[in-house]
């Protein structure tokens, strides 16, 4: 059930994030079998959106059953100012 949550807000958060900024990610898929079935399955969601310079992530972590972690991060990247003044041009 908390399996199901997450995707769902996942996918909301992608539907409504498409419309106004840049979105990436990936999915990463790991599954490990032997002769009587599936022996390992993890499975990894990763999010970011940017806006404004500023990148917003999440990651999301499911074995074969469970729902094993939720991670977000936030980032700013500050790049410098500069004026037309400082180029030897006039500002107006």
């Amino acid at each position: 059930m908390r399996r199901a949550l997450v995707l769902t807000l996942l996918i909301a958060g992608i539907g409504a994030a498409a419309f106004s900024s840049p979105l990436s990610g990936s999915v990463d898929v790991c599954t490990t079998f032997n002769e009587s079935g599936i022996l390992a399955f993890d499975t990894v969601f990763d999010l970011d959106y940017t806006i404004s310079g500023i990148v917003l992530g999440a990651t999301a972590r499911f074995l074969l059953n469970d729902f094993l972690a939720l991670g977000v991060r936030g980032t700013q990247y500050l790049t410098p100012r500069t004026t037309a003044r400082e180029f030897g041009g006039h500002s107006t």
